[in-house]
């Protein structure tokens, strides 16, 4: 459905969520402190045969996507689990793990080689193409996975490891927090109304005018979204759960 196409990512959430306890009890047996490397040797393991996926000569339906498929993308996860172990080392009180703590938060606080790195991986996709939404090569996917692996770890993971902002704690950042989701599930949609807004062809340029018009859309919509759908469900469950 137009506006929503981006929605075929959600089965890969979940896909990942519903298969997390499992990755929790497998990796259960080692000990959360002592085992810690071997539990981040395991799962980039799994990541690194992840890739692999997408060129299996497996019987797909017509029209089915292997690219879309959530094994995919288990790098991705596993970039944000890695990152999880090594933020639980500050809850070590070791001199072995204040040490790599201070070390990587020496590491996390170079903001600026993060953020270049991030929009270093962004501009080579662009270039590595092809443009358009078309079908992909497996080498093509694997090239766009990998600048999107490298993108979300240089984006998130320095705040992860040492969290502090005053951009981000600024109470206009905070708001757009709480509404990310529903800008993420919402801006398609916006951004479909904003080309023949105005007048402008798909992949035709007119990038800062596209982007203004489809920002306006959808932080309000978002917030409306958050105030009537997230905020209430969110508060039914939790006391549905707390009950039970």
């Amino acid at each position: 459905h137009g506006g929503l196409t981006h929605l075929w990512s959600l089965s890969v959430e979940v896909a990942f969520y519903i298969s997390l306890p499992l990755f929790a009890i497998g990796l259960s047996r080692l000990d959360p402190h002592r085992q810690q490397g071997r539990r981040i040797v395991a799962i980039s393991l799994l990541a690194i045969l992840s890739f692999g996926w997408p060129y299996l000569p497996l019987p797909y339906p017509e029209g089915v996507n292997p690219h879309i498929q959530p094994i995919a993308y288990f790098s991705w996860f596993a970039a944000g689990m890695i990152l999880a172990e090594l933020e639980s080392l500050q809850g070590v009180d070791t001199d072995a793990a204040r040490a790599k703590v201070e070390t990587m938060q020496r590491w996390a606080r170079r903001r600026s080689l993060w953020l270049a790195i991030a929009v270093g991986a962004l501009v080579l996709a662009s270039y590595l193409g092809p443009e358009g939404l078309v079908e992909l090569t497996n080498w093509e996917f694997t090239r766009r996975l990998l600048c999107g692996l490298v993108f979300g770890a240089a984006i998130i993971g320095p705040w992860t490891i040492a969290p502090e902002s005053r951009f981000l704690e600024h109470p206009i950042m905070q708001a757009l927090g709480r509404w990310s989701y529903g800008i993420f599930l919402w801006h398609v949609a916006m951004l479909s109304i904003a080309f023949p807004l105005l007048g402008v062809k798909l992949f035709t340029g007119h990038l800062l005018s596209v982007t203004i018009v489809t920002v306006a859309l959808s932080i309000p919509v978002a917030a409306a979204s958050y105030a009537l759908v997230e905020e209430p469900a969110r508060r039914f469950f939790a006391r549905v759960w707390v009950n039970r």
